[in-house]
């Protein structure tokens, strides 16, 4: 054989290899949507499914392992956040065309409730007896948005006589898609009433009414990092200083704007949660009182986990801030067990563990939940040096929660926490219940 003749089957060899080679070292064809098929049950649009779920034709994975990863994460957030009595996303693969492989996607939804009224009845031993109305509108008119109203009024408050101590009427409109980002807008007007406390002495204690009113969205910058943005408005007035000692934040009003940098993700797989987060934020607002203007500056920087496993869930948070306004805030509501008012500072840490225990009930009658927690934090006292064994603070004990299919998307949560560094923990714990369409 010429030489001539040696190269034409060596090259013919090595096309025939070329050609082979994905298929002999098992690399997939891309997969694309080719089609998609909409069975709808319920007010949902065609428009508002494909800017939620982000479906569209012409959508390309690499492999059929990575589209049906993507239409079972479609699967599980449209039935963690809307409450849909059903949700089936069906693939049905296709040719080879111009060596891709074409799938027809078919998304079957069965909606449920819309408009839900529920009786608010919450306790909450930090405040009181809260009786109110909530009015829950998902997938309003079709858009996937969500509308919420609350109201209600603290009917025993901190030990106070039977009578009203504090209310508050909220609105909020979220999911709204517009301007290819996804925005929320909310309104809050309160009556509030503020005691603080340090070792058994009272600080400050006032009453005021907030007003609250701001929008927000996120906007992605690549990967899983988003920049979040929410300018809004607060005014604080009537405000009535019950110590008269002047520890009370002046009456004001004035723009505020909080930003962040968020990265990670956190997705709901059935009960549970999975997935990580990164969080720093800041947080301004423009006081313009009698005093004259001021500024209130808060940074804060959390880390949070879950980590699924069989029926474990294991989850944590680690949260570090600094206030650099002209008033101590109430701290302890970011550690269970721990009295809200008992911690005032302006520069904190915490650090919340929690293992999320599924006990297994049949879903038609509930999924029960227990999930103990441990928490430790500690912050810097307003009026004194940081001393170690006043101010890290301890707190264990145990939340309960329970998804029912009643309804769906309706939790029921109870939570019994414990001061472990109380002389005698259990004679005053922290006691929270409440009825809510999330969790």
């Amino acid at each position: 054989m010429s030489a001539w003749n040696r190269g034409r089957v060596l090259c013919l060899c090595c096309f025939c290899l070329a050609a082979l080679a994905p298929r002999a070292f098992g690399q997939a064809a891309p997969q694309v949507v080719a089609s998609i098929v909409f069975r709808i049950e319920g007010p949902t649009s065609e428009k508002a499914l494909r800017e939620f779920t982000g479906l569209r034709e012409g959508l390309t994975f690499p492999s059929a392992a990575a589209l049906a990863e993507f239409l079972d994460k479609t699967r599980r957030t449209l039935l963690a956040t809307e409450p849909f009595k059903d949700v089936e996303v069906l693939d049905e693969p296709g040719p080879l065309v111009d060596g891709k492989v074409e799938h027809e996607v078919t998304l079957v939804i069965v909606a449920g409730a819309t408009l839900i009224p529920l009786p608010d009845v919450s306790y909450d031993s930090n405040q009181g007896l809260l009786l109110g109305f909530q009015l829950h509108f998902t997938d309003a008119f079709g858009t996937l948005s969500d509308w919420f109203y609350d109201n209600y009024v603290i009917e025993n408050g901190d030990g106070a006589e039977l009578g009203a101590a504090g209310w508050d009427i909220h609105v909020r409109a979220e999911d709204i898609f517009a301007a290819g980002l996804v925005w929320r807008v909310e309104f809050e007007l309160q009556n509030e009433a503020l005691d603080l406390w340090d070792r058994g002495t009272e600080l400050a204690s006032w009453k005021n009414d907030l007003l609250v009113a701001t929008l927000d969205t996120k906007i992605p910058i690549g990967g899983l990092w988003y920049y979040e943005l929410e300018p809004g408005f607060a005014a604080q007035f009537d405000t009535a200083d019950m110590m008269g000692n002047g520890a009370c934040p002046n009456d004001y009003s004035g723009p505020n704007y909080r930003q962040a940098i968020r990265l990670g993700e956190v997705e709901w797989k059935d009960d549970f949660r999975s997935g990580y987060e990164f969080r720093l934020e800041h947080f301004l607002q423009v006081e313009d009182g009698e005093s004259g203007p001021a500024l209130d500056n808060e940074i804060s920087a959390t880390a949070r986990c879950y980590l699924p496993w069989a029926f474990l869930d294991y989850y944590a948070r680690l949260r570090a801030q600094a206030d650099f306004g002209r008033y101590p805030t109430d701290l302890g509501k970011y550690l269970r067990g721990i009295e809200d008012d008992s911690m005032p500072g302006k520069a904190a840490v915490f650090l919340n563990q929690t293992l999320g225990i599924d006990l297994g009930l049949p879903r038609r009658i509930c999924d029960l939940q227990l999930h103990p927690f441990f928490d430790i934090g500690s912050e810097l006292p307003p009026n004194r040096p940081w001393d170690a064994r006043a101010d890290i603070r301890l707190g264990a004990g145990l939340d309960i929660i329970a998804f029912t299919d009643l309804l769906p998307g309706l939790v029921f949560r109870c939570t019994y926490g414990l001061d472990l560094g109380s002389s005698d923990p259990f004679a005053d714990p922290e006691i929270l219940f409440d009825t809510s369409m999330s969790y």
